[in-house]
């Protein structure tokens, strides 16, 4: 298929595609070099046009080979040739143009560009826009400390849970840590309804063997487990292709497998060469999965050209898409007015606000609400997702659509989000997120919005989320709203639709027990309202919903035992949410209302959470557009204060109010409201944050005084004096805080510490030379985020080196197997070595297999360490003379002198370990 042309550019079915830099070595493991790739894509077109095609393609890309860094690209470049397809789709805050797999020769243009990744989404294209899929994945993650064996194990209880619901899978070994499993459904089905189906096994698993499966993404519990992801079949997720190549240390595949292979043991992820030898003795192994299986056997790839979706002159149709992803079709103008259909949220036809209905025009108590404080099934319980689909084993989910939100609103005159979804940052909830919202249009009201399908459910309530059970409100159902429309506060222009000022009025996550197309239960976790809430349809008609809060809270349901806490207003929102629904709309004051109550109350309101900052390099930052301050290791609270009493909580919302009276004076400081972000830390005897004292401080409550004591590091003011300042930038909020400083200098233990000189290097080089953590970049326009991550504010840990003895290492699992898995390190002692912790992370496979070749010749029988290893490091250990000194980077020790975060960096030829 492929001939020699210019001395720059082959042949490929007729194309002549530029390829420069044959010879160019990408994966120095095994000398596989840039025409090395090209010959494997070459010979694998037919099976990635298959698995991949019709669909648009992110690529990642190594240009310098894998040991150098990479980058995803998903926009085409502009020198792309003519004949490379695209399509362009709308993403949350711009537009991309993709290219889209169609042929043999757009894979070797894809060789020339050194992508050695291709990322597709299930869904295919159609007509040029986002379609149905006919397959689901479920991605198998293995945790720390599983081998791919073992996750095999758990491949193979997936394939019979797809066997007992008639669908034929395909195990696929991802190349890099764990197991891709793809099945085939009988009919194209919407991301949502493969995502319900994937769920759904996935949540079977996990019940069946909770010790070693888990459904959650929260990173903190798959340690030791085998974590089944459902969640890559959303619209928004792309995984990487069926055949495609990975950039890692060896050129390794996401590799077809046979089932007999999985439950054989000692399974390893297989190189390009032998894929290549495996499609000539064993054919495809995918034969069946887009089409029917043909059964052939054969040992060709089959060859089945993708349908183009659009030339590059002539771009994809632009109109709606199906609301299942964070990406869409682009479509210009106004869409139709779409139907609600199940659970999708109804839409009103008004032009303006939706007119929230005087509660008389109700008859609440006839509401049918039999059902509300019953327990449902298991089968209706969801409580980690947004999709929260009650109906079993339907691959058929309900399709949401934003057609009539935009259609409601120019984007050209209102500061309203049109991103239709956003890739938002979820890290840090435990399920999807809801907003209330207040909203001061023609009438005062509250909107209530909940996280689904994609979009952002939404009611209008005039008089609130009710607090008591025996009290039922009106909610009226309005259009779906785009995911970025829970941190919108802003003023909407007269004249456009719902005219007048919104702000955040709570926010938080919620876990969903049960969503009806006439019925959904919820349990809030916000800051002021929290508990079981029952949503119940009165009118299809009219949109009318009923909203209570639930007489039967269940505490131990969903709180582990612990207190329940109620739903709780402050004085004067409560005066508000009690309004008649006919009201006039109080003056926009242009700030939220006071979230703290004023002096003289018994109780402040619980503070806000803090706003989190995105992990990034900050070194090349200037300093007219950033401000950098130092990054303590600490608690990070919030503090709200009255003038009279404080509270204070954790950044996931814990009340920490133990520690308030270990401030005494500081809510008297203040002298009015105000909430505060700050720190909690302890400082050993050089004045630098030591984070292990901290936690023994926490753990005695405070009150331990052989442990230095508690200190308060203020950095941000979100409000004061009944001011909302979170909507001002950083700068204006640093000139409150310095004004309000000299009123703290005389409370023992609380400190503002002072801003960094920029830019970003030169901030960075001041915390190392402190013993600092690192350092948070803050952008000094930005406005205060609460309980959200960003991007406004960046974190730079700076991380610390240690030269260590390897005392011995213990052998890898899984793709290391029969390798180095990680080293045993300690530093010298009168007797032998303090064990200081091991490392495992840092070096490519060539290191480790060259780490080995110097260590087996050190092998002695018995442990050089002066005391017994803790069990997990000295299972399977083998002992070496400790002789070969190595530097490791970590992020300090822990209380009982072990390395946080170790990552091993060089051996230290110029060192020996009486040196140390």
């Amino acid at each position: 298929m492929a001939s020699k042309g210019s001395k720059e550019s082959v042949k490929v079915d007729g194309q002549s595609v530029r390829f420069t830099h044959p010879d160019k070595v990408l994966y120095d493991a095994t000398g596989t070099t840039k025409a090395d790739v090209l010959e494997y894509y070459r010979a694998v077109a037919p099976l990635l046009i298959e698995y991949a095609g019709n669909r648009p393609v992110t690529r990642k890309r190594w240009p310098d080979g894998t040991t150098d860094k990479s980058f995803f690209e998903k926009n085409l470049p502009q020198h792309a040739p003519d004949w490379v397809p695209q399509v362009t789709i709308e993403h949350s805050k711009r537009d991309v143009t993709y290219p889209v797999l169609d042929s043999p020769a757009t894979l070797a243009w894809f060789a020339q560009q050194a992508a050695l990744e291709l990322h597709v989404p299930q869904w295919t294209l159609s007509n040029g826009e986002p379609g149905r899929t006919r397959r689901i994945i479920i991605d198998l993650d293995p945790g720390e400390e599983v081998d791919l064996d073992t996750t095999a194990r758990v491949a193979l209880r997936v394939r019979d849970l797809l066997d007992e619901t008639g669908l034929e899978s395909f195990p696929v070994t991802s190349g890099s840590k764990g197991i891709h499993l793809y099945a085939r459904l009988d009919k194209a089905v919407t991301s949502k309804g493969a995502s319900a189906v994937a769920k759904q096994i996935a949540q079977s698993l996990e019940k069946q063997t909770p010790d070693l499966v888990t459904a959650t993404m929260k990173r903190s519990i798959r340690s030791g487990k085998v974590f089944v992801d459902w969640s890559q079949n959303s619209g928004a997720k792309t995984t990487v292709a069926p055949y495609s190549l990975r950039g890692r240390a060896e050129p390794w595949v996401a590799a077809p497998r046979s089932w007999e292979e999985l439950g054989d043991g000692d399974l390893k992820h297989l190189h390009w060469d032998a894929v290549l030898k495996r499609l000539d003795s064993d054919g495809d192994l995918l034969d069946g999965l887009e089409t029917s299986g043909s059964g052939s056997g054969s040992g060709s790839a089959k060859k089945k050209p993708a349908k183009k979706a659009a030339s590059k002159k002539a771009p994809a149709k632009k109109t709606a898409s199906s609301a299942g992803s964070a990406s869409r079709t682009k479509q210009s103008g106004g869409g139709k007015k779409s139907s609600s259909s199940s659970s999708s949220s109804s839409s009103s036809s008004d032009d303006e606000d939706p007119e929230p209905a005087d509660a008389s025009s109700v008859d609440a108590s006839s509401a049918d609400t039999s059902t509300t404080d019953a327990s449902s099934s298991d089968a209706d319980r969801a409580a980690t997702d947004p999709g929260c689909d009650a109906e079993p084993a339907s691959a058929e989910a309900v399709v949401t659509s934003l057609a009539e939100y935009r259609r409601k609103r120019d984007r050209r005159n209102t500061p309203e989000p049109f991103e239709g979804e956003v890739e938002t940052d979820r890290d840090d909830v435990d399920g999807p997120i809801f907003v209330i919202q207040e909203h001061h249009a023609r009438r005062l009201h509250f909107d209530l919005r909940l996280e689904h399908h994609g979009v952002l459910a939404s009611w209008a309530v005039p008089k609130n989320l009710p607090t008591e059970p025996k009290d039922r409100r009106l909610a009226v159902n309005t259009e779906d709203h785009p995911l970025g429309y829970e941190t919108f506060e802003g003023t909407i222009p007269k004249g456009e639709y719902g005219a007048g000022h919104m702000t955040i009025w709570d926010h938080g996550w919620y876990e969903c027990e049960k969503w009806r197309a006439d019925e959904i239960i919820v349990w809030l976790h916000g800051e002021k309202v929290s508990g079981r809430y029952v949503l119940v349809r009165t009118s299809a008609e009219k949109n009318q919903w009923i909203v209570q809060y639930m007489k039967d809270q269940s505490p131990d349901s969903f709180y582990g035992g612990r207190d329940n806490p109620k739903s709780s207003y402050p004085a004067d929102r409560a005066a508000a949410g009690s309004a008649p629904a006919d009201a006039d709309s109080p003056a926009d004051t242009g700030h939220a209302a006071p979230v703290i109550d004023g002096p003289g109350s018994d109780r402040p309101a619980a503070p806000l959470l803090p706003m989190i900052p995105t992990s990034a390099d900050v070194t090349a930052l200037p300093e007219d557009k950033w401000a950098f301050e130092g990054k303590w290791d600490g608690y990070r609270v919030t503090v709200a204060s009255n003038g009279e009493q404080s509270r204070m909580v954790s950044r996931n919302g814990n009340a920490m109010d133990w520690l308030t009276d270990g401030f005494p004076g500081l809510a008297q400081a203040f002298g009015t409201s105000a909430v505060i972000d700050a720190e909690l830390v302890v400082l050993d005897s050089t004045g630098v944050p030591d984070f292990a004292a901290l936690a023994k401080q926490a753990g005695a409550g405070g009150s331990d005084e052989s442990i230095a004591p508690v200190h308060l590091f203020v950095f941000d003011v979100l409000q004061f004096d009944g001011v909302d300042l979170r909507s001002q930038s950083w700068e204006r909020r640093r000139e409150v805080l310095d004004l309000i400083t000299p009123r703290l200098a005389d409370v023992p233990r609380v400190q503002v510490p002072g801003v960094l000189d920029g830019p970003g290097d030169r901030a960075l080089a001041e915390a190392e030379e402190f013993g600092w953590e690192g350092i948070v970049a803050k952008r000094r326009d930005s406005r205060y985020e609460s309980g959200q991550r960003s991007r406004s504010w960046l974190k730079h840990k700076l991380l610390t080196t240690t030269d260590a003895v390897v005392g011995g290492w213990r052998p890898g699992k899984g793709g290391r197997s029969g390798g180095l898995g990680s080293l045993l390190l300690g530093l010298p002692a009168e007797t032998g070595l303090t064990y200081i912790g091991r490392v495992g992370t840092g070096f490519t496979d060539k290191q480790a297999r060259a780490l080995l070749d110097e260590l087996e010749p050190l092998s002695r029988k018995t442990s050089p360490f002066v005391a017994e290893l803790p069990s997990d490091a000295r299972r399977d250990a083998k002992w070496v003379l400790p002789k070969l000194v190595v530097e490791v980077r970590h992020q300090g020790f822990t209380d009982d002198g072990h390395m946080r975060q170790p990552s091993w960096r060089d051996i230290r030829r110029d060192k020996l370990p009486g040196d140390l």
